[in-house]
């Protein structure tokens, strides 16, 4: 289970990787508010993504439920755009799910924010708050935009051993991002991603080794405008 030293340093990672992306410019643009360590208020906008193709399955006499959601004041006609859905997850949205907005509909960008509750680490971004409990593989990786795209390009089944779970659960090949001394070529890389806090120029990625992250998300009818509150505020 990470720990709350873990999840301090992967915040100041992220907040590090928000004011880098507009440095270079030399100016912040008109009501981009610097990023404060104590705050986390920011400096950037962003979207959510997620990945439900990697979401875990549980077994025949326990569930496991990865996402769950608040979205008691939240309305559809706020993101009215709907998007392509992969496959692979469209079939892993079950029926009258509650968190199949979240999947099917284009996010808008909005303000994005970050904090450290105990164990948990919360991102905000746009109308949504995702709130993570990273279990004990789970992992929050930041890259450029450019890798985040390649990562999710293509997915095989998951090395589960119930080939219809393993269909089912699919995993990331990353294959540009393979370190070829790291492990022998006959067993095949993968990665878990199950979610992610999208910018212009980079993502944050959700990634866990054994699926039992869990994901709540809150869904609120105001988007907190740039700099006005912190993560812990809103949340």
């Amino acid at each position: 289970m990470s720990e709350a030293q873990v999840s301090n340093v992967k915040a100041h990672q992220i907040r590090n990787n928000l004011l880098d992306e507009h440095r270079g410019s030399g100016f912040y643009p008109e009501g981009w508010f610097i990023v404060d360590d104590v705050t986390g208020l920011c400096s950037c906008t962003g979207h959510l993504e997620f990945f439900p193709r990697t979401f875990a399955v549980g077994t025949d006499a326990k569930g496991y439920n990865t996402m769950s959601v608040d979205r008691w004041d939240y309305n559809n006609s706020l993101e009215p755009t709907d998007r392509e859905v992969h496959p692979f997850d469209s079939r892993r949205i079950p029926p009258g799910a509650d968190w199949a907005y979240l999947v099917e509909k284009k996010l808008e960008d909005g303000p994005v924010h970050i904090a450290v509750r105990g164990k948990y680490i919360v991102m905000c971004a746009g109308y949504h708050a995702l709130v993570c409990h990273f279990g004990l593989e789970g992992n929050l990786t930041p890259m450029t935009l450019g890798d985040f795209r390649l990562l999710t390009r293509a997915c095989v089944p998951g090395p589960n051993e119930d080939p219809d779970k393993a269909e089912i659960t699919r995993s990331l090949l990353p294959k540009k991002f393979k370190n070829r001394a790291a492990r022998k070529e006959k067993k095949l890389a993968t990665v878990n991603v199950m979610a992610a806090v999208v910018t212009e120029e980079q993502a944050f990625v959700v990634s866990d080794f054994n699926r039992l992250t869990r994901l709540y998300v809150k869904s609120v009818f105001l988007m907190p405008p740039i700099g006005f509150i912190s993560a812990e505020q809103w949340c």
